[in-house]
């Protein structure tokens, strides 16, 4: 079934596809056009009882808010209103910028047992965590032969997660290694005034899953900057969307860094009207892969990758 839809919301448009033509999804969207390209990108304008809908497109230029000059309507023709448009015809798009999926870098893996990188398409085995461990056990079929073998498995489980002796090779599955099936997708917020939807890095949404269980945000009331902040919006929310770096903790890498970019400002002759503030926040953009040292001197149970900015 196709996602509910009201007047006003974003989304992307492509009439060349069929009635008979699966909706899109996350994994595969309607792509948006970017500027100088034509838009395919608008406001719904009508909801039809038959279940179709009528597109009013906008300009695609996102930072533009769909709104923008006379030279830029010439060049991506926004205006023009799409009528009848059919289910698989029609997707909705955050109303931040305007797409389905944010660039999320494609997930990379590791064999836990030689720390070979494994390629697009290459068949592995993986076991589920054992004991106290968080993480699976992720090997090559190289590594995963040498796991079962009497020669070569004692010198294997020196580098391997601590439960890994109890594992038998029935606990291990043959999979194939497609990244593109584990990329990661941004969660969607809908603004409770408007109903549009955004992502919630394009709305400053604080992911309910990195907060206390307690503050229960996902039961608070979001109101999205186009709508009016008034009595309606969550005051907490509202805290939390408007933090400054220092409303964040501090720890001991922000701190370090915090006096070391203060020390090279210094020595560039460079002054600031306000301290500089560093504070580091959790976000998986890089991964740094754990050396096979590290495992050894602090167990096989160490993370093999650890998130930095």
């Amino acid at each position: 079934e196709p996602d509910p839809l009201t007047v006003g919301m974003h989304v992307l448009v492509d009439s060349r596809r069929r009635k008979s033509d699966s909706l899109p999804d996350m994994w595969s969207p309607i792509p948006a056009a970017k500027p100088p390209a034509k838009s395919n990108v608008g406001e719904v304008s009508a909801v039809h009882a038959d279940g179709t809908c009528d597109v009013a497109l906008v300009c695609n230029d996102a930072a533009a808010g769909g709104k923008c000059g006379s030279q830029c309507r010439a060049l991506t023709g926004p205006g023009s209103l799409v009528k009848g448009l059919v289910p698989p015809q029609w997707q909705i798009a955050c109303s931040g910028c305007f797409g389905v999926n944010l660039p999320h870098a494609l997930p990379k893996l590791w064999c836990l047992g030689c720390e070979r990188l494994l390629a697009d398409g290459v068949q592995f085995r993986r076991a589920p965590a054992v004991g106290d461990s968080a993480y699976d056990t992720s090997l090559c079929l190289d590594c995963y032969g040498k796991l079962f073998s009497k020669t070569q498995r004692e010198p294997l489980l020196a580098v391997l997660q601590e439960g890994a002796p109890k594992l038998l090779q029935s606990d291990f599955a043959l999979l194939t290694w497609r990244p593109e099936d584990e990329r990661e997708h941004d969660d969607f917020v809908q603004c409770t005034e408007c109903e549009r939807w955004y992502h919630f890095v394009c709305a400053h949404y604080p992911s309910p899953g990195q907060l206390p269980r307690t503050w229960r945000v996902e039961s608070e009331l979001f109101v999205c900057t186009r709508c009016e902040r008034g009595r309606h919006a969550s005051p907490r929310l509202l805290a939390l969307q408007t933090r400054r770096a220092t409303d964040l903790p501090t720890c001991m890498l922000s701190d370090a860094m915090e006096a070391s970019a203060a020390e090279a400002l210094k020595e560039a002759g460079v002054s600031l009207p306000k301290p500089l503030v560093v504070r580091v926040a959790s976000r998986k953009r890089l991964l740094f892969q754990a050396v096979k040292e590290l495992k050894q001197r602090y167990g096989g149970g160490y993370a093999t990758e650890v998130p930095y900015l």
